[in-house]
C-alpha cells in the first residue's frame, strides 16, 4: 500500500528525527530501570520487551561512555506529567480505529504529535544534551527502527479494511477533537509558565 510505510519514514528519513529524542531522554531508564515515557506510548508490550530494543545501545562503547549522563539527563525528565499525558495520548491516538480512506491524515496527526512532544523535549536540552545526542545517535537510530516498524503494525491493524459505520467515523473524529484540544492546553499552558520564569 501506497501509505504503509509513512510513519517508518518520518522516523528514519533523517539522521535526528523527533522520536530521536524521546529514546534519547528514556535509554537510561528503559535499560537501567524498565520503565519510561516508552513504556506509555507501548502499554501492552513487556519491559524486557523494551529493553531488546536497546540491546545495541546497552552492548555499545557510545552507551559505556555517556551512561552517566544518559541517566542523568533522564532524572531531568523522569515523571514530568505534560510529557507523560502528550505520550499517553500519542498511544491512545495510533491504536484508535480508522477507515482505509483516513489513513493518510490519521497518519499525519500522529506524525504532528511526534513532532511536538519532541519540541516539548528539545526546549529543555542543553548544549552538552545535543552533544551527547550526536554521541549515541548511531544506537539511538536502531532503536527508532524497531519503534518505526512497531508503530506502522500498530497502525495497520487499527485500521478497518471496510468502510466504517458513520456514527463509528463521528465518534472517532470527536475523540481526536478531544485530544488535539487537550495537546493545545498542555502545550499553551507550558509556554505560559515558560514565559513568567
Amino acid at each position: 500500500m501506497k501509505n504503509k510505510k509513512r510513519i517508518s519514514e518520518s522516523i528514519t528519513s533523517s539522521a535526528i528525527s523527533p522520536i530521536s529524542y524521546i529514546i534519547l531522554i528514556d535509554a537510561a531508564n528503559i535499560i537501567m530501570k524498565s520503565r519510561g515515557f516508552l513504556t506509555y506510548i507501548f502499554p501492552t508490550e513487556s519491559p524486557s520487551t523494551l529493553k531488546v530494543w536497546f540491546r545495541k545501545m546497552q552492548t555499545s562503547d557510545a552507551y559505556s561512555e555517556t551512561k552517566d549522563k544518559l541517566q542523568s539527563l533522564a532524572s531531568r525528565f523522569d515523571s514530568n506529567p505534560s510529557l507523560t499525558t502528550l505520550c499517553k495520548t500519542l498511544e491512545r491516538l495510533k491504536k484508535m480505529s480508522f477507515a482505509e480512506s483516513d489513513r493518510e491524515s490519521h497518519e499525519k496527526d500522529i506524525e504532528k504529535l511526534i513532532e511536538k512532544i519532541s519540541v516539548f523535549i528539545k526546549r529543555r536540552l542543553t548544549e552538552d544534551d545535543d552533544k551527547l545526542l550526536e554521541t549515541v545517535l548511531s544506537e539511538i537510530n536502531n532503536v527508532a527502527e524497531k519503534i518505526s516498524k512497531k508503530m506502522d503494525d500498530e497502525i495497520e491493524s487499527a485500521m478497518q479494511r471496510t468502510e466504517e459505520p458513520k456514527t463509528e467515523i463521528k465518534v472517532n473524529e470527536r475523540v481526536k477533537n478531544k485530544l488535539r484540544k487537550k495537546i493545545k492546553e498542555i502545550i499553551r499552558t507550558h509556554l505560559i509558565v515558560s514565559k513568567y520564569r
